[in-house]
């Protein structure tokens, strides 16, 4: 059973270890008197981290958090009454640009935290199996599986422990 959670532990620590960072959405409108009623919602993996984005000047930010490979995507709930004056661009946790456009647009590009946020390729687990009577399991087995794929095939002991 220790091995067992320790096994999922590792395999959470990979989902959660590495961190988001933040990311910016920078909004312009070439008149300068803002976006007359245009807003946007920002997803991060289809969840709203954003809502409702607009500025009532020339320009204006709003953050977000995204870890390395997630998908940012925009959802403009209005183009207000002068869409060609609006345009955006989004900058990734090391400040490059990484996608532009403007009320037309909803691909918001690929996250990015750097190097250092990588998640970890992998972990390694130990499956131990035992016995209480030592003479094994008698013909039973068991497949060992990661993330739906079979990584071992019938595993089993023909003693106390293996």
């Amino acid at each position: 059973m220790k091995n067992i959670i320790t096994a999922l532990m590792c395999m959470l620590l990979s989902v959660f270890s590495y961190g988001q960072c933040t990311h910016t959405f920078n909004m312009a409108d070439s008149f300068g008197d803002g976006w007359n009623g245009a807003a946007v919602n920002i997803l991060v993996n289809g969840t709203t981290v954003v809502t409702g984005a607009t500025i009532t000047g020339a320009d204006g930010t709003e953050t977000f958090e995204a870890a390395t490979g997630d998908t940012i995507e925009l959802e403009w709930t209005s183009v207000g009454s002068w869409p060609g004056e609006i345009s955006w661009t989004i900058d990734d946790g090391e400040g490059n640009q990484i996608s532009q456009g403007d009320t037309s647009d909803t691909d918001g590009g690929i996250a990015n935290c750097g190097a250092d946020e990588e998640p970890p390729t992998a972990c390694v687990h130990t499956f131990n199996m035992a016995d209480s009577f030592g003479d094994g399991w008698n013909g039973a087995a068991v497949n060992i599986l990661v993330n739906g794929t079979t990584v071992v095939t019938g595993a089993t002991i023909t003693g106390a422990d293996g």
